[in-house]
């Protein structure tokens, strides 16, 4: 009967050391999936932080390029302007001449 008891206390013994032992082994895997998810999580925010750096530095780039594109276009709107202008004076200037011309031609003729 002793030997039975003494089986008996080896037994619960065991179990206690097993139960205690799945219990480590479960908070260890915990701990491991916490810290496996804010490694995740973090690689996710820096990759996040990457592109939103590069669609950043883009729009930057392309507000620039806009810029300068508006400013050409203004440019380009000024020398219009200008060159009808000239025309216009040309225009004007030919028809003078035309006009000069044809009394001369009249005079010429009388």
């Amino acid at each position: 009967m002793a030997n039975a008891v003494k089986i008996f206390k080896n037994n619960m013994v065991e179990i206690e050391r097993l139960r205690v032992d799945q219990i480590e082994t479960e908070k260890r895997q915990s701990q491991q999936r916490k810290a496996d998810m804010v490694m995740l999580a973090d690689t996710f925010e820096a990759a996040v932080g990457e592109i939103v750096e590069t669609v950043s530095s883009a729009s930057t780039e392309l507000e620039a390029s806009a810029s300068t594109l508006t400013a050409t276009a203004e440019r380009a709107q000024e020398v219009t302007t200008t060159v009808a202008a000239a025309s216009e004076e040309a225009s004007t200037n030919v028809q003078s001449v035309a006009s000069a011309t044809e009394e001369m031609a009249s005079s010429v003729n009388e």
